[in-house]
């Protein structure tokens, strides 16, 4: 494994300014895949939008 493969922390930055400092590093368990980028939304966002699409899981 390279050196720093699995070493990297995840850090979580505010979308207002996202050149500043981190708010957050996080040390997860396991390696995520480069270019991995998340979201957040709130509970009843994430409802209406399940919702939305109908129950086909």
């Amino acid at each position: 494994m390279p050196p720093c493969a699995g070493d990297a922390p995840s850090r979580v930055a505010a979308l207002a300014d996202v050149s500043r400092t981190p708010l957050v590093r996080v040390k997860l368990p396991s390696r995520v895949p480069f270019g991995f980028h998340g979201s957040w939304a709130e509970h009843d966002v994430l409802d209406r939008a399940i919702a939305a699409k109908g129950d086909d899981r």
